[in-house]
């Protein structure tokens, strides 16, 4: 989901660039429509101000493309269908599980490998107290870390997931590991 999510990114700034794009050429032919009335040339003129209604359609076009790309990400990022006018649709839930809005720990004792049996036994203080330490890292810290640390995931597969380069991901849980070492210093 999240390769789908970077995707639809990379795309809405590829359109954004093409709009600017369409922008400096919008100018440029208003400009050049100035000048030709100014020198009267009739004929050049309606090429022109053809041109120029071209690049209006096209600058539409790629507004409708940018509005329903951010609608897409949107919908991805909180499973909230903006075609769906009453909020989620239920029936598509996505199976996501956004790292940044973590209130308290999941039980995942089930989930839990034989090799992790001391999480088994973390109390509810325990489960709050990293709760508290989770919420003071930036969402991305809070990601790499979670993806790397708890879910065991290597570095390098951390940032494929996150779409982010290794050295990233390393800078990220180096940072978080500093704060949570603070924290847990002071407790």
């Amino acid at each position: 989901m999240r390769l789908l999510l970077s995707e639809y990114k990379q795309s809405r700034r590829g359109l954004r660039k093409m709009l600017r794009e369409l922008d400096k050429r919008e100018k440029i032919t208003k400009k050049s429509i100035e000048v030709k009335k100014v020198n009267e040339i009739e004929p050049i003129i309606a090429d022109i101000e053809k041109e120029l209604r071209i690049i209006k359609r096209d600058k539409g076009i790629v507004n409708s493309m940018i509005r329903s790309t951010s609608e897409i990400i949107d919908w991805i990022e909180t499973g909230v269908n903006p075609y769906f006018r009453q909020g989620i649709d239920r029936r598509h839930n996505y199976d996501i599980i956004y790292l940044g809005q973590m209130d308290l720990i999941p039980d995942i004792s089930e989930q839990l490998k034989s090799e992790r049996e001391e999480l088994r036994r973390l109390s509810r203080e325990e489960k709050e107290l990293i709760t508290q330490v989770l919420k003071t890292l930036t969402d991305r810290e809070r990601e790499c870390f979670i993806l790397h640390v708890a879910a065991g995931h290597s570095m390098y597969e951390t940032g494929k997931i996150l779409g982010i380069a290794k050295t990233t991901v390393q800078n990220h849980i180096e940072k978080a590991r500093v704060k949570i070492e603070k924290i847990t210093s002071n407790t």
